[in-house]
């Protein structure tokens, strides 16, 4: 592997956190956005609807991220273990 390329994944926060952090996370996160769901069906208003949209947004990106950092982390392991394919 690329020595540059090394130093630069050993930096620290460069690719985020770990998935298996980010996937602990993902339950935290669906109990406060049925949390607010709740509280939103019990008191709508355009408001609360404009909120919950952007929490959902979050959760969004929140995911894809992991998806992200899944690949990110399969990647490494292929190159660790073969490592002839890296390039």
């Amino acid at each position: 592997m690329n020595p540059v390329l090394e130093q630069l994944r050993a930096m620290h926060g460069l690719y985020g956190p770990p998935a298996a952090t980010m996937a602990r996370e993902c339950t935290e996160l669906g109990a406060g956005l049925a949390a607010q769901l709740e509280t939103l069906s019990q008191r709508p208003s355009p408001d609360a609807c404009e909120r919950m949209a952007q929490c959902l947004e979050g959760a969004k990106r929140h995911v894809l991220r992991l998806g992200e950092a899944l690949q990110r982390e399969a990647q490494r392991k292929a190159e660790t273990t073969n490592p002839q394919r890296a390039g």
